[in-house]
């Protein structure tokens, strides 16, 4: 039997984008170097005005390739969760390369705003008043926002369709938001196409050296997969549907049925956290081993991952958790694939079995 791990691949874009960076670079050192008789390259002086174009056409470059992926939706366009076309387009070209994901704008009427971006997306935007770069962060200085201009320039940089800007800020704690668009904002790709349930949640924090004056705010994405509100157990009866097999099983069993080998190979549950929302929240990650010897690729999506209770109430599996997942994979004929599904477990829900819907089966493994 073939054994495969479930990896991520890059898109087009990204192969566009690698072979467009090469060429550039490829350009510039041709510029740098020269070739002496002999054919030992020789390092001869650079022009500056050479370097800085160099770096403009990569950063016009990447841009052009974000823009293959399509324009930002209205209400991400130079925000949290646009692309970098975006940004461009809202606040002109960058100032500042800070790093390979990490660009620096001048924003009119707010100052400089960094952005993070990961797979293209924009994950993180820290915005700085114009107070002078030499003056300390923990003392206040006239050129800081004052407390209500700090809260408007937080709700310019934040998804549109988000409640920010209908909070109140006391700038002691962070603030927490949530956004459908945002949601949609390269979560497929991050989470393997299997997108969260509700709005991703993202948080609002604030560099305020006094109640009067604020330096920066720090808007910041939750990882991509997660959910800003806890699903809620219901009894669906997927894990009693009809099946023409059923077999049981505990932790570390074997099952063979239909063709196909499942195992649930162990168990992890993470710590209690809080969502958007203020739900406690917790991880719990099944390890699972699954083989094909059937005539044809199996699929398997979220909703053929079933936890339940001792009183019958069901939860599906999510997005995010331990890599790889399987909670939405494709088993190809005479491969066996090993991976994590993960749920999101909401405070006093106590699993108790997981029932996995493999075409006409249904195989449960007792899990405590």
């Amino acid at each position: 039997m073939n054994r495969r791990t479930l990896i991520c691949s890059s898109g087009a874009a990204g192969v566009i984008a690698l072979a467009a960076l090469a060429a550039v670079s490829r350009g510039g050192f041709d510029a740098a170097y020269a070739q002496n008789g002999a054919g030992t390259p020789t390092v001869v002086a650079v022009d500056p005005s050479q370097v800085s174009d160099l770096q403009t056409r990569v950063a016009e470059l990447t841009t052009r390739v974000a823009e293959l992926g399509g324009a930002d939706p209205a209400a991400l366009e130079g925000r949290l969760g646009g692309g970098r076309s975006g940004f461009d387009a809202r606040f002109g070209a960058p100032v500042g390369y800070l790093g390979e994901n990490l660009l620096q704008y001048s924003a009119e009427g707010i100052g400089a705003i960094t952005v993070t971006f990961e797979n293209g997306v924009a994950t993180g935007i820290r915005a700085d008043s114009p107070r002078p770069s030499v003056v300390d962060p923990a003392l206040p200085d006239p050129a800081d926002w004052t407390p209500a201009r700090a809260a408007s320039v937080a709700a310019e940089l934040a998804p549109m369709d988000s409640d920010l800007s209908a909070q109140r800020a006391d700038f002691s704690s962070p603030l927490r938001a949530a956004s459908e668009a945002l949601r949609q904002a390269g979560g497929a790709a991050a989470a393997g196409g299997c997108l969260p349930t509700g709005p991703r949640g993202f948080q609002v924090t604030w560099s305020a050296p006094d109640a009067d004056h604020v330096a920066a705010v720090m808007l910041m994405a939750d990882p991509a997969g997660e959910a800003s509100a806890p699903p809620k157990p219901e009894r669906a009866g997927r894990s009693t549907r009809g099946a023409n097999a059923v077999a049981n099983s505990s932790l570390g069993g074997v099952v063979s049925v239909n063709g196909l080998r499942l195992q649930a190979v162990d168990v992890n549950q993470s710590a209690s956290r809080m969502l958007a929302d203020g739900s406690a929240v917790s991880d719990l990650s099944v390890e699972l081993s699954i083989g094909n010897q059937t005539r044809k690729p199996v699929r398997f999506d979220p909703t053929d991952f079933v936890l339940v209770d001792a009183d019958g109430y069901e939860l599906v599996a999510g997005c995010g958790g331990p890599d790889p997942s399987l909670a939405q994979a494709e088993v190809g004929k005479g491969e066996e694939l090993d991976g994590w599904v993960t749920f999101l477990v909401p405070e006093g829900f106590a699993p108790q079995k997981l029932v996995i819907l493999a075409g006409n089966a249904r195989v449960g493994f007792t899990l405590r």
